[in-house]
């Protein structure tokens, strides 16, 4: 998605004998998955089908055409249909493979099967997040997932980058556990240094920034995240507590992040901000040039002005109904380069195109592999 969202084109392959890999996510428009409107605006749709000799012969006469190739199959599963990246070297020593599984392509778990939660829970992310004395809990969006998917675009730029220096390709390979990993660098490195270990979703305050947390206004919530010197100041001069300005045991950045000291910290802060509503607390922080931002809810920042304005919801067509569809837009901002989302394509919409373009087929051959299921 994020290779098409910037120029690329990108066709998904898709096997016509099952249903669409988000079908099973809803909710639909008119019988489209929303799901699969989100993840595959720009990108083109081939029916292919792998798991018959006839669809297998088809991608070895499309590797020759290709400058990389996305999988997520559980490792292996490539190698077993006859397209192991030696092979695809083979056919085309140009060919960027990038595999984004579970937990890699080697090691010990790397047949396990996983989804996003799995992999934050496997990678000790659920455990420190939270709110205090909260249950371990799921997230509701798909953090690794996108973000594996993020790590996978840039491994396939930088190996398009060494390609033009060496001629060949590079197998890439990206996993979930290692996306959720990168974020938890720092508790991470934390407690295998100094062996000091992060607080747990049971005490829901992130270790190295205090304050750094959720507070309750009179009508919502508050995050606030003030570590830096000047702006614990600007805060305790905000909430008219320059008393405690030389306080030793907040004096300092380091001091303000013992367990102690946090406490007190977020009673203190608490305290004020009760008694006022979210606007008028957010209003008053970033007056003050304290960094805050309200909990905001879905409803809310849909029509929030710079959401509006970084132009990132976009209006998509529904390529069944023709109705207005809505799709985030891409956070990578080229300067003279306008944001272009086109519709995701119908089930096969470029069949003809590409296997006939590519390929040379003509009609009787593409409507003989429909009819059998292969595209």
């Amino acid at each position: 998605m994020m290779l098409a969202d910037l120029g690329a084109e990108v066709i998904r392959a898709e096997n016509p004998e099952t249903e669409r890999d988000g079908g099973f996510a809803g909710p639909t428009q008119d019988g489209y998955s929303i799901y699969y409107a989100v993840y595959n605006r720009n990108k083109k749709s081939i029916g292919l089908n792998l798991r018959r000799a006839e669809g297998r012969e088809l991608l070895r006469e499309l590797v020759p055409h290709l400058d990389i190739i996305v999988e997520n199959f559980r490792p292996g599963y490539l190698d077993r249909l006859g397209f192991s990246y030696a092979t695809l070297q083979e056919l085309n020593p140009r060919i960027i493979l990038v595999s984004i599984s579970g937990y890699g392509q080697d090691g010990p778990d790397a047949n396990q099967t996983a989804f996003c939660n799995v992999a934050l829970a496997a990678s000790g992310y659920l455990d420190v997040s939270g709110e205090p004395f909260s249950q371990v809990h799921h997230t509701g969006v798909s953090i690794a997932d996108r973000l594996a998917g993020v790590h996978g675009a840039i491994g396939a730029l930088a190996a398009l980058a060494g390609r033009a220096e060496t001629g060949r390709g590079q197998h890439v390979d990206v996993s979930l556990l290692d996306a959720a990993l990168t974020m938890i660098e720092f508790p991470l490195a934390t407690f295998l240094t100094i062996g000091e270990r992060p607080p747990t979703d049971a005490e829901g305050r992130r270790a190295g920034s205090s304050p750094n947390h959720i507070f309750r206004a009179r009508d919502g919530l508050i995050l606030i995240n003030a570590p830096k010197q000047d702006q614990w100041l600007r805060l305790l001069h905000l909430m008219g507590r320059d008393d405690l300005a030389d306080d030793p045991r907040f004096d300092s950045p380091l001091k303000r992040q013992e367990s102690s000291a946090r406490v007190a910290i977020e009673d203190l802060v608490g305290a004020w901000l009760a008694g006022l509503s979210v606007e008028e607390g957010y209003r008053a922080l970033i007056d003050a040039d304290v960094p805050a931002a309200p909990v905001r809810n879905i409803d809310q920042v849909v029509e929030d002005a710079q959401v509006r304005h970084r132009q990132m919801i976009v209006e998509v067509e529904n390529p069944v109904s023709g109705a207005t569809m809505h799709v985030t837009g891409n956070p990578v901002k080229l300067a003279g380069i306008a944001q272009h989302i086109a519709r995701p394509a119908t089930k096969g919409e470029h069949n003809a195109e590409i296997y006939s373009g590519w390929l040379g087929y003509d009609e009787n051959r593409l409507r003989a592999l429909a009819d059998a299921k292969i595209i």
